[in-house]
């Protein structure tokens, strides 16, 4: 440390300074600072000068140690021309680097920098030395065995600089300018946490009214559902669709009777339909799905066919035993046309009503509408698990944000470089106690 400046900072605070606390707003440190600042002006002036002239006594002893070296006679100087070569291009290569670190690293005007450009230049400086250590490592190896005195002295020298570099970073930071910048980026960090913080909050409290929205229209939806559904029209709708229910439910049944009468005729019309002359195909029909061949039989052809099949059962032609030939003998019996004319009637007014109720049931707005309605509540469900995770996601961001680690290094490296004992209150709060108690 410069020699002044443990004059500066030989007296330390007291017991009585450091006990008296000095509560401090954020929104006053600006010209805390300020003033400071402009008190140690004085101090980073007089810093500034002493380490510009140590860096120039360094620099001034480098180049004289380069000049030594590139001068430098060997002592032996019989050794092979083979090993002179090798000698001299790495001789070469060291003076030229340890030339670039002096021009490069040692810039002008050291005393006039502001604190951000000496700690530039601090920063800078330690970035050549870093550089040439490791550029130069291999030819400084080889000059140890050549010219280890002055090779050495190369090294020596920029030592030495980097110790008067040294100086000015202790300097520097015992003055309390170190402290100041530090308090500053903290301080600037705490604004924009602050403003990040008032940012989340609008939008948590925006996105709670989006919430509470998404959710009303979800109810509404609802409600619009449930009303629709106990309306008249809904009402009707279901009586319809019930209606139509019935009539499937009789339509399959009357074609199960029917399928009942021909079922004992299955196996004598398939072998009289071998051997018929005409209606063969009818009678294949009648025998696979007789509700079904009925409705390709409007004039009832079948009644004709019937008698002449009871011939062929009666006469034994068609192979029939015995049983079988007595059974089917009963289903033709059983088969007027009456009763398939009553089917036919029957079954055709079925279609007819169903024909009515399909068409009332198609021209009713109830689906639609319930359609429409279900869409909507489906996007409206979308829409809240949408807002709910945006309300999450910056209610996580908020509780994330504090501020009490910057404040405690505000106030350590403040309190640590000056007498003062500074509590800093941040968004109206004292100390410490800023992060307790608060909920989001």
């Amino acid at each position: 440390m410069l020699s002044f400046i443990k004059k500066i900072f030989a007296r330390g605070p007291s017991e009585k300074e450091q006990a008296a606390k000095k509560e401090m707003a954020l929104e006053e440190l600006d010209a805390w600072l300020a003033r400071k600042e402009e008190q140690l002006r004085a101090a980073l002036n007089g810093i500034l000068r002493e380490a510009s002239a140590e860096m120039e006594e360094a620099k001034a002893a480098l180049q004289g140690s380069i000049d030594a070296l590139r001068e430098a006679e060997l002592r032996n100087p019989n050794i092979p021309a083979k090993a002179l070569h090798f000698m001299q291009g790495n001789r070469d290569s060291y003076v030229k680097l340890a030339s670039l670190f002096l021009r490069d690293a040692f810039p002008e005007g050291i005393s006039g920098m502001a604190y951000e450009e000496a700690k530039t230049f601090i920063s800078g400086f330690r970035q050549h030395i870093g550089s040439f250590s490791s550029s130069s490592l291999k030819s400084y190896r080889v000059l140890q065995h050549f010219f280890a005195h002055e090779s050495h002295a190369v090294a020596q020298r920029i030592k030495g600089s980097e110790n008067a570099l040294r100086k000015l970073e202790e300097a520097l930071a015992e003055s309390g300018l170190d402290a100041l910048a530090e308090a500053k980026e903290e301080a600037a960090s705490i604004r924009q946490k602050i403003r990040r913080r008032r940012e989340l909050m609008e939008e948590t409290e925006t996105e709670k009214g989006n919430l509470h929205g998404a959710r009303q229209k979800e109810q509404n939806l609802k409600e619009e559902l449930a009303n629709l559904e106990a309306s008249d029209e809904a009402k009707a709708l279901a009586q319809w669709q019930g209606g139509l229910q019935g009539i499937e439910g009789s339509l399959a049944l009357a074609g199960l009777e029917l399928s009942f009468r021909f079922s004992h005729l299955e196996k004598a019309l398939r072998k009289f339909a071998k051997v018929s002359f005409e209606h063969d195909k009818l009678i294949a029909a009648y025998a696979e799905h007789a509700e079904q061949a009925i409705e390709g039989d409007p004039h009832l052809a079948i009644l004709s066919i019937l008698p002449k099949l009871a011939q062929s059962l009666h006469d034994g032609s068609l192979g029939l035993d015995g049983k079988r030939t007595q059974k089917a003998l009963d289903a033709i019996g059983g088969i007027s046309r009456e009763v398939l004319t009553q089917h036919v009637e029957r079954t055709n007014a079925l279609r007819e009503q169903r024909q009515k109720l399909m068409q009332r049931i198609r021209e009713s707005p109830v689906e639609r509408k319930k359609g429409e309605l279900a869409d909507a509540l489906k996007k409206a469900k979308i829409e809240e698990d949408v807002v709910r995770q945006r309300l999450s996601f910056a209610e996580g961001q908020l509780a994330g944000i504090s501020t009490g680690k910057n404040r405690e290094r505000i106030e350590s490296a403040l309190n640590g470089a000056f007498s003062e004992n500074i509590a800093l209150i941040v968004d109206g709060e004292r100390g410490k106690e800023e992060e307790k108690g608060r909920t989001y």
